[in-house]
């Protein structure tokens, strides 16, 4: 059998806090899933730049003038049960035929994942290089709109009186900076872990060691977005074991997590 804590509960994060808010949680694990999709398949991204931008551009949603809230009413337009009316022109119509039509192919229909595709694409047009590395619109990480605030005190900083190579060797100068910088990382650290429920974040117990906290996401990709069958995923993980039964439910709690 397989490590136990491979199909353990998914946290929002790996570190040692996670967020309060469930919405959150399954915000930053939508991201994670993305950017796990762009590692093991990225012909999804490749797709993504061909028809779908081709046709963004068509539609004019390139313009420099076209802002964030006109991006926003543009997506509720294009979302609404009503979309043909509220849409009337062609290259808007051929612009979400198109995204929709990548989505489907991929089985990233959820409106999250078109929202990712919709806000990606005008990150290429605005930052060229980011098409260039066919990343993800950084908005993919993003979880401030749900209101989480964050520890007032974010960058740690540090700084220490010049050396006064005169009256100090420099064997006691390093030894000397080196206990002080130790000791002004630790009240930082112990500033942050009382702080930090405070803003919303609770401890994450300490995990046991070799957890592999993403391997679901992984997994779900491989199902949904590969096309792997659920055999297929244990002979490639677990070669000289049985473990479909813990992968498939695994797949499906990361599925409902997100929102698949």
């Amino acid at each position: 059998m397989g490590n136990k804590d491979d199909d353990a509960p998914l946290k929002a994060d790996t570190g040692a806090f996670e967020p309060r808010d469930s919405r959150v949680s399954q915000q930053i694990w939508r991201g994670i899933f993305l950017e796990v999709v762009r590692k093991l398949e990225d012909k999804v991204l490749k797709k993504l730049s061909q028809e779908p931008l081709r046709f963004f551009r068509k539609a004019g949603l390139d313009a420099p003038g076209f802002l964030a809230p006109e991006q926003f009413d543009l997506w509720q337009k294009l979302t609404a049960d009503d979309w043909e009316s509220q849409c009337s022109e062609v290259s808007l119509h051929q612009f979400r035929e198109a995204l929709w039509a990548w989505g489907k192919h991929w089985k990233l229909t959820a409106d999250w994942c078109l929202k990712a595709g919709f806000d990606t694409l005008r990150d290429w047009v605005l930052w060229p290089e980011s098409l260039e590395e066919l990343s993800w619109a950084p908005s993919i990480h993003t979880h401030e709109w749900l209101g989480l605030s964050l520890p007032s005190e974010r960058q740690f900083s540090f700084q220490y009186p010049t050396w006064e190579f005169v009256l100090y060797l420099r064997e006691e100068y390093e030894e000397a900076a080196r206990i002080a910088f130790e000791a002004a990382l630790k009240a930082y650290c112990d500033r942050i872990a009382v702080e930090a429920p405070r803003w919303g974040y609770i401890p994450i117990p300490p995990r046991k060691r070799g957890r592999k906290a993403h391997l679901p996401i992984e997994w779900l990709v491989r199902s949904r977005v590969q096309g792997w069958k659920v055999y297929e995923i244990n002979k490639l993980y677990y070669p000289n074991s049985d473990n479909r039964w813990h992968i498939k439910k695994a797949i499906e709690e990361a599925a409902a997590l997100i929102g698949l």
